[in-house]
């Protein structure tokens, strides 16, 4: 090796190994908080909501959404904003609906997202129990329904992000997202429909009157005690397991997995179809 050569190699690995000192000095004196990074301070504010609703629609942009039972029979809504900034939230009601939505402002909306390190959350508190139709639309937020709740219909678009639901709904759930994992648990609704790219599916005491359909590219999906009146289930790369709790008339395809599936008569139709993964099913009796 040239002298010239081994000079600028030494030369370089000093100034790396300079450069993870004064880092690693400047992220202890942070803290190792990596949101202070963004040279952005978000803090909480509160909006009032008097008016009466019945449905809700939310369209925000980077914000987790989470919803909590309210504690003083008031709605409010307290959204995560940039200091100093006069508003990047607005929040109103009109023909019965609640409107959530984020402003066109602030250094977090303006293409600086790669140096925030923590997203921003918008909170819903509910004073009521039952509401009508719920729309829900994030593009790289996580979105969190307890159980507290129950829908007339719930609508979710995620393009990256997870989504843990136990609502409830009256009629149809749809869940759309690109990437990102989808938790459902302890509810009932008239349908379900799952449909993404990359992530997990994992469904726990979820009962549907009518049908329920997942689709995901990558990923397992996981059927804990649960029943419809007929399931599809397609994924590309991933595990199908899992255990329903009525008969099934089942219709399986995976290219290179194994199957194991009742061979029952009746029931619904249950078609299960992945091209690298096992298909693992069984009935609760």
């Amino acid at each position: 090796m040239k002298q010239s050569t081994k000079i600028w190699l030494i030369t370089g690995g000093a100034l790396i190994l300079v450069g993870l000192i004064v880092f690693a000095g400047a992220m202890t004196a942070l803290g190792w908080d990596f949101s202070k990074l963004s040279g952005v301070t978000m803090e909480p504010r509160t909006y009032e909501v008097g008016d009466s609703f019945d449905n809700l629609s939310i369209d925000v942009d980077i914000d987790d959404v989470l919803f909590q039972p309210s504690d003083d029979g008031r709605c409010k809504v307290v959204c995560d904003e940039e200091e100093g900034e006069e508003r990047t939230h607005t929040v109103s009601v009109k023909d019965k609906t609640l409107t959530i939505g984020a402003a066109d402002t602030g250094i977090v909306s303006k293409g600086f997202r790669f140096f925030f390190f923590q997203s921003p959350k918008v909170t819903v508190y509910l004073p009521k129990k039952t509401y009508g139709a719920l729309s829900v639309r994030t593009d790289s937020g996580d979105v969190t329904i307890p159980d507290a709740f129950t829908f007339g219909s719930i609508d979710i678009t995620a393009a990256t992000g997870d989504v843990e639901c136990g609502a409830s709904s009256k009629g149809a759930i749809s869940i759309r997202l690109s990437t990102g994992d989808v938790s459902l648990s302890d509810f009932a609704c008239k349908s379900l429909t799952v449909d993404g790219s990359t992530g997990d599916t994992m469904l726990k005491n979820v009962i549907a009157t009518g049908a329920v359909a997942i689709g995901r590219s990558t990923g397992d999906v996981t059927l804990d005690s649960c029943d419809a009146e007929a399931f599809t289930v397609k994924t590309t790369t991933g595990d199908v397991t899992g255990s329903l709790l009525s008969d099934k008339v089942f219709l399986t395809d995976t290219t290179t997995g194994d199957v194991s599936v009742p061979q029952t008569t009746k029931g619904g139709k249950c078609e299960i179809t992945t091209t690298t993964g096992d298909i693992r099913i069984d009935i609760k009796k």
